[in-house]
Protein backbone atom coordinates (compact mmCIF):
# COMPACT_ATOMS: atom_id res chain seq x y z
CA UNK A 1 0.00 0.00 0.00
CA UNK A 2 1.24 3.49 -0.85
CA UNK A 3 1.74 5.91 2.07
CA UNK A 4 -0.80 8.75 2.11
CA UNK A 5 1.86 11.38 1.37
CA UNK A 6 3.35 9.52 -1.58
CA UNK A 7 1.95 9.60 -5.10
CA UNK A 8 1.56 6.17 -6.71
CA UNK A 9 3.63 7.41 -9.67
CA UNK A 10 6.60 8.47 -7.50
CA UNK A 11 9.36 5.88 -7.89
CA UNK A 12 12.89 5.94 -6.61
CA UNK A 13 14.91 4.95 -9.66
CA UNK A 14 17.95 3.79 -7.66
CA UNK A 15 15.83 1.59 -5.40
CA UNK A 16 13.92 0.28 -8.41
CA UNK A 17 17.14 -0.66 -10.19
CA UNK A 18 18.53 -2.28 -7.05
CA UNK A 19 15.43 -4.32 -6.17
CA UNK A 20 13.66 -4.86 -9.50
CA UNK A 21 16.39 -5.23 -12.13
CA UNK A 22 15.30 -8.85 -12.54
CA UNK A 23 12.32 -7.55 -14.54
CA UNK A 24 14.34 -6.17 -17.44
CA UNK A 25 16.88 -8.99 -17.21
CA UNK A 26 14.14 -11.57 -17.68
CA UNK A 27 12.59 -9.38 -20.38
CA UNK A 28 15.75 -9.49 -22.50
CA UNK A 29 14.57 -12.80 -23.95
CA UNK A 30 11.37 -11.06 -25.04
CA UNK A 31 13.43 -8.55 -27.02
CA UNK A 32 15.16 -11.47 -28.73
CA UNK A 33 11.78 -13.01 -29.51
CA UNK A 34 10.50 -9.67 -30.78
CA UNK A 35 13.55 -9.44 -33.05
CA UNK A 36 13.19 -5.69 -33.70
CA UNK A 37 14.35 -4.50 -37.12
CA UNK A 38 15.37 -1.13 -38.46
CA UNK A 39 12.40 0.84 -39.74
CA UNK A 40 9.92 -0.75 -37.32
CA UNK A 41 8.08 1.35 -34.74
CA UNK A 42 7.76 -0.18 -31.29
CA UNK A 43 5.98 1.12 -28.18
CA UNK A 44 7.50 0.04 -24.85
CA UNK A 45 4.78 0.45 -22.22
CA UNK A 46 5.88 0.66 -18.58
CA UNK A 47 9.49 1.05 -19.72
CA UNK A 48 10.93 1.41 -16.22
CA UNK A 49 14.53 2.57 -16.42
CA UNK A 50 14.71 1.95 -20.18
CA UNK A 51 17.13 -0.97 -20.41
CA UNK A 52 14.88 -2.91 -22.80
CA UNK A 53 13.89 0.29 -24.60
CA UNK A 54 17.59 0.90 -25.19
CA UNK A 55 18.12 -2.64 -26.52
CA UNK A 56 15.26 -2.14 -28.95
CA UNK A 57 16.67 1.23 -30.10
CA UNK A 58 20.08 -0.35 -30.69
CA UNK A 59 18.44 -2.67 -33.23
CA UNK A 60 17.61 0.33 -35.40
CA UNK A 61 13.90 0.23 -34.66
CA UNK A 62 12.18 3.47 -33.71
CA UNK A 63 11.08 2.96 -30.10
CA UNK A 64 9.02 5.08 -27.72
CA UNK A 65 9.16 4.23 -24.03
CA UNK A 66 6.30 5.26 -21.76
CA UNK A 67 6.07 4.98 -18.00
CA UNK A 68 3.55 6.29 -15.46
CA UNK A 69 6.37 7.63 -13.29
CA UNK A 70 7.89 10.95 -14.36
CA UNK A 71 10.97 10.11 -12.25
CA UNK A 72 11.54 6.93 -14.23
CA UNK A 73 11.16 8.74 -17.56
CA UNK A 74 13.62 11.40 -16.40
CA UNK A 75 16.14 8.69 -15.52
CA UNK A 76 15.69 7.02 -18.93
CA UNK A 77 16.36 10.35 -20.62
CA UNK A 78 19.49 10.82 -18.49
CA UNK A 79 20.89 7.33 -19.12
CA UNK A 80 19.82 6.89 -22.73
CA UNK A 81 19.57 10.35 -24.38
CA UNK A 82 19.50 8.79 -27.87
CA UNK A 83 16.08 7.17 -27.29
Amino acid sequence: MTPANQNATDWNSELYDDKHSFVWKLGSSVVELLSPQGGESILDLDCGLGQLTSQIAESGAKVVGLDNSPAMVDEVRRQFPYI
